[in-house]
């Protein structure tokens, strides 16, 4: 589904990714949000773009271009579109949206939080409480981002608002490996909106159960995740496997793909009919 010119017309703003975003409309005025923290990567924050003050000419031309670089297959210059309450001013929405781009983790500390990225914004929606996304979102009551080559909208909770965003372990360890959900959930490629969420919790999933066998390193993780979502979710539980994990060598960077480097298309396969014709025999 497009962007179309009446989502021009009902929300005010749109806030684009500095990092996957080519220049928005050029008549259209707009801002950089950048937190204090971050002043030396100010060339890859967000850019808030004021829809609600341009004019009709103006809007039109953001149509289009966003219309072109979807036929070219481009990121869009917007990744979100925002609706405030009554009588948020820009001023008011700006400061809003910057100050939740650093975020406290719980035994790391302040963090860049790519909450505006899609990609993220998706799985915040399973991630957090709904006081945290009332926290998160502020004064925005819809926002509206593409996914999955669809658009879908977010509501605000209809909630009090967390007063700080409280941020679990567990949730810092999922936020710290956005990028790996995302990397396997592009080589996935899910093929809806609902899809790519629950793919995302199930490559948590993995990720958790990896961490709990030992494996410390990123790729070690995204490797054992990857073969949790395409082999079988349990595929730990396999005598090949468990017999790998038990023994991971010790004097490599990366035991778990040193262990298993040498297990064929056919050893997986094996893997899964063994498990899944051990689910059908079970009582």
């Amino acid at each position: 589904m497009s962007l179309v010119y009446a989502d021009l017309r009902e929300y005010a703003y749109a806030i684009a990714d500095g990092v996957l975003t080519h220049d928005g409309p050029a008549r259209m005025a707009s801002q950089t949000l950048v937190p204090a923290p971050l002043t030396r990567s100010a060339g890859v924050m967000p850019r808030l773009y004021d829809i609600a003050s341009a004019t009709p000419l103006t809007r039109e031309a953001a149509l289009v271009l966003a219309l072109a670089q979807e036929a070219e297959g481009d990121a869009l210059w917007c990744c979100g579109l925002l609706d405030v309450d009554e009588n948020v001013t820009q001023a008011a929405l700006a400061q809003a949206l910057t100050t939740r781009l650093v975020l406290a983790l719980p035994g790391t500390g302040q963090c860049f939080f790519r909450y505006f990225d899609p990609r993220v914004l998706v799985q915040l929606q399973w991630l957090f409480t709904p006081a945290q996304m009332a926290w998160l979102m502020g004064p925005v009551r819809r926002w509206k981002y593409n996914i999955a080559g669809a658009w879908e909208e977010m509501r605000r909770p209809q909630v009090f608002a967390a007063e700080s965003p409280g941020i679990t372990a567990q949730q810092a360890f999922a936020l710290q490996r956005m990028n790996v959900i995302n990397t396997l959930l592009d080589r996935l490629q899910p093929p809806s909106v609902a899809a790519y969420r629950g793919a995302g919790q199930g490559i948590l999933r993995q990720l958790e159960k990896a961490r709990d066998h030992g494996l410390r390193r990123l790729q070690d993780q995204e490797e054992y995740a990857w073969h949790g979502m395409t082999v079988h979710a349990d595929f730990d539980r396999h005598p090949l496997l468990q017999e790998r994990l038990a023994n991971l060598p010790t004097d490599v960077d990366f035991p778990y793909r040193v262990a298993t480097a040498n297990l064929r298309p056919e050893d997986f396969d094996r893997i899964r009919d063994d498990l899944n014709d051990s689910s059908r025999t079970s009582p």
